[in-house]
């Protein structure tokens, strides 16, 4: 293995990757990062916090339950009228049927992997270096999500994956069944995207034309930050058009097979109806986009005293899908 020189003092996560190297050489475990007594679970204004302490990535607890996933027939018709019946079929009627999805509960990341920690993880810089490092990590693939998270699980015990579809759309949610968790449309105050275009009633806005820095609009309900557009965000599953004709209720992780991987999000480059918490898409796994980027689940126990979720076997949903 090649020696490697530093020109400062070693970080924490650089003394955790080298003792992950000489582990891997060795095809030994590493427990370079395994330790717990430094990331301890915490309460913050309600939220049930947890920080995974190599790349400083903070998770909030999500409770997990039942919501109707996917389009609402208000949505369908707005869409139509503002994008055209082609383009909807084309675009967004993979969002039907809507239908009652359950997920068990998770910790996911309050916000995108930033510059900053992809490069002190990967020692790589896939993105342009005309913006600050507290802006999240663009032109990254799925499999180079893949790649970050391999390298994460081997300097961390392996805590961590991409999230499901599903767990998405219900962290994007947040206890909402409008077309955005801010409600009927949607504000460049509250979100990065193109706001050149609105959607139904709402107002024309800023156009960045580029990322905004991470944690730059508000928080949804669930603690969460830029759930709607700055990058699209790379899931676990694959993209299948009609999936949702099939999908199970229980905790559902997509087709078995396909060609492309499912985004969720939409970004700074996108229209507002590109943003909306049912929107997906699908894309080649091997392809970065200048607006494409990725969040963490991570799986430590849950919280002592998490609650249980209802049942999928109660088929009234949890959420008003006319909130």
């Amino acid at each position: 293995m090649d020696k490697v020189k530093f020109l400062t003092k070693p970080s924490r996560i650089q003394v955790c990757l080298l003792a992950w190297l000489a582990a891997t050489a060795l095809n030994q475990p590493c427990l370079a990062a395994d330790q717990t007594d430094d990331n301890p679970q915490y309460s913050e204004n309600g939220l049930t916090l947890w920080r995974e302490p190599l790349i400083e990535l903070e998770f909030v607890w999500l409770e997990g339950g039942c919501f109707l996933m996917g389009q609402s027939d208000q949505e369908k018709q707005i869409l139509i009228r503002e994008a055209g019946a082609l383009k909807y079929r084309d675009f967004y009627a993979d969002e039907l049927p809507r239908h009652q999805v359950c997920v068990d509960g998770f910790w996911l990341a309050r916000h995108e992997i930033t510059r900053l920690q992809w490069k002190q993880l990967m020692a790589t810089e896939p993105f342009p270096a005309d913006l600050p490092d507290d802006h999240p990590a663009t032109n990254i693939s799925w499999l180079m999500a893949m790649d970050f998270i391999v390298v994460l699980n081997g300097v961390a015990n392996e805590n961590f994956r991409l999230p499901t579809e599903a767990e998405m759309e219900y962290a994007i949610r947040a206890g909402t069944g409008a077309p955005f968790n801010t409600g009927q449309t949607i504000s460049t105050e509250q979100a990065n995207y193109n706001g050149v275009h609105t959607f139904d009633n709402g107002q024309k806005g800023a156009y960045l034309e580029k990322t905004a820095p991470v944690k730059s609009y508000p928080a949804n309900r669930f603690g969460l930050f830029d759930t709607h557009g700055n990058v699209w965000e790379w899931c676990s599953d694959w993209y299948v058009k009609d999936y949702y004709k099939n999908s199970p209720a229980d905790n559902p992780e997509g087709p078995a097979t396909g060609k492309e991987k499912v985004m969720r999000g939409g970004s700074w480059f996108t229209a507002p109806r590109s943003v909306r918490s049912a929107n997906r898409r699908g894309l080649e796994p091997d392809i970065a986009l200048e607006d494409s980027g990725f969040r963490l689940v991570a799986k430590p126990l849950p919280p002592r005293q998490a609650a249980a979720r209802p049942s999928s076997i109660d088929k009234k949903a949890v959420f008003d899908p006319d909130f």
